[in-house]
């Protein structure tokens, strides 16, 4: 049976690794905004930006819940991996769907699995951090 104080520590796990995640959408949006139109974008970050960053914000939150209780105390290295990986291929794979599927879109594609499975590794290394400093307790 979960406790609230289980649950406590799961809102926090979510809390930490969305902003997490939110942060690093940011990032990257900034980036790739200032790669493709130079440094105006700072001053004109448009409601895509704000609906990506909250995109992020929300699925780095879920991941944070389920990661923390499928990494538990278990130092395994595969099930942190695995959930990033998981998250980061669906949510990647999410992003291409609908799209003309031809060789030419490949990188597209391949870009848009490994941000958002970046996204998520950084996530893991915010909700990890927090883990080792006794902020947030794994799950029993």
């Amino acid at each position: 049976m979960t406790t609230l104080a289980d649950r406590l520590e799961s809102l926090k796990a979510g809390m930490v690794a969305g902003s997490t995640a939110a942060g690093a959408e940011g990032a990257i949006q900034l980036i790739q905004g200032l790669s493709h139109a130079g440094s105006s974008v700072l001053y004109g970050l448009d409601l895509g930006y704000w609906v990506d960053v909250a995109i992020a914000a929300f699925s780095g939150f879920l991941f944070g819940v389920t990661c923390r209780y499928a990494i538990r105390k278990d130092e395994n290295p595969h099930l942190s991996s695995g959930v990033v990986l998981a998250f980061g291929l669906v949510r990647g794979l999410a992003q291409v769907h609908g799209q003309d599927l031809n060789p030419s879109i490949f990188p597209l594609v391949l870009f848009a699995l490994l941000e958002s499975i970046l996204l998520f590794a950084i996530a893991y290394v915010g909700l990890s951090t927090a883990m080792r400093a006794g902020w947030i307790k794994p799950s029993l």
